[in-house]
């Protein structure tokens, strides 16, 4: 076994989500049903992370991803369908020493 599946108390701070699909928006809720707060990047503008919106909890910006938006946060989903964007996130959340989960991989 190469991964170890571990359960994070999040409550009350900050879970970085990357990208605006379904898998996106499905860990958006999983953060917010933990208790966390969610700051949601997203480059392509999609309907289904902006009904997050509406949610208390969630931040959402659409712009491109920055490595300082990694700052404060106790986790990292990258959910995204561009895969160097997900390498780049990844590799930013490891050298930051925050956990960072990949969807799909």
């Amino acid at each position: 076994m190469s991964h170890l599946p571990v359960f994070l108390d999040i409550k009350d701070r900050i879970v970085l989500v990357v990208g605006g699909g379904e898998a996106a928006a499905r860990r958006c809720e999983m953060v917010l049903k933990a208790g966390g707060r969610v700051r949601a990047i997203f480059a392509d503008p999609e309907l289904v992370m902006r009904d997050a919106a509406t949610s208390d909890g969630v931040i959402l910006e659409e712009r491109a991803f920055a490595p300082a938006d990694l700052e404060g946060c106790a986790l990292i989903f990258v959910a995204s369908e561009d895969e160097d964007l997900n390498v780049r996130v990844s590799d930013a959340a490891k050298a930051a020493d925050i956990p960072v989960n990949v969807a799909d991989r």
